[in-house]
């Protein structure tokens, strides 16, 4: 009887046992590699026409600049503090000066008393500074040109007036003096045999600032009166009449001739 060959099992072979030093060292190397797939994400460059999102570098320099405004202003509080100020005074100071706020700066006040009081040099030094400081405002200004005006030094009050009217082109007192001061730069020309031409070059101009005086407010007799002197001067006798109607009584209507042959 055949009997078929007994079958040899194969051995059984077994992976070698990995010991805990071998498991750590493939788990580590696995990281390593998945972190260094995330940094290539990370890191990677942008696509064509791609932009990366910039710093907000321009908030940064803005909030930079408003701390170095704000110590600026704590330090100049301070030493307005230190020389015998308040707290409410500095601030409403620096808001006129700047121009935040209206109303009649407090040295302007003190020259315009020092001023009416005949103290000239201490209307004079209060007012000067005061036109520095608060360079938007003209008060200052027309208080000091009425002051070269009355010492006969014309020239110079035209230039604070001039200044007045850049400061505020609004104002209608400033634009009324001005166009008094061409007015009697107009007079001294004549009586300097500067000449007629001269002279109307004067009243040109100060036709001009008394038409936007009048403009600004209609309700100022002493610019429509003094342009109907001017219109008279410059030959235009019918709109000068109505205008000295309108104006009525004043001292616009003893203006001389200014020209030739005037009184």
């Amino acid at each position: 009887m055949y009997r078929s060959p007994t079958r040899v099992k194969p051995p059984v072979t077994r992976p070698p046992r990995l010991t805990l030093a071998d498991l750590i060292a493939r788990v580590t190397a696995a990281e390593r590699t998945r972190a260094g797939a995330r940094r290539e994400e990370v890191f990677r460059a942008p696509p064509s026409g791609e932009r990366l999102p910039s710093l907000p570098v321009k908030g940064c320099i803005v909030r930079f600049a408003m701390f170095i405004l704000l110590l600026v202003a704590l330090a100049i509080g301070g030493l307005f503090l230190l020389v015998g100020g308040g707290v409410q005074e500095f601030m409403v100071d620096l808001a006129q000066s700047t121009g935040l706020s209206s109303g009649t700066p407090e040295q302007t006040v003190r020259g315009i008393e020092a001023f009416r009081r005949g103290d000239l040099q201490t209307a004079e030094q209060e007012l000067s500074q005061a036109a520095v400081k608060y360079p938007r405002s003209a008060l200052a200004l027309l208080y000091l040109a009425k002051m070269r005006s009355d010492a006969g030094d014309l020239a110079r009050a035209g230039e604070y007036l001039q200044t007045a009217v850049v400061r505020e082109p609004g104002n209608a007192i400033a634009h009324r003096e001005l166009g008094l001061n061409y007015f009697a730069m107009a007079r001294a020309s004549v009586s300097r045999g500067g000449g007629e031409r001269v002279a109307n070059d004067y009243l040109i101009d100060a036709d001009r600032h008394f038409a936007i005086a009048t403009s600004i407010d209609p309700a100022d007799r002493a610019a429509v009166g003094y342009r109907g002197c001017i219109l008279a001067e410059l030959g235009a006798a019918d709109e000068s009449d109505r205008l000295l109607l309108l104006a009525g009584d004043g001292p616009w209507q003893q203006c001389l001739r200014v020209g030739p042959g005037g009184g």
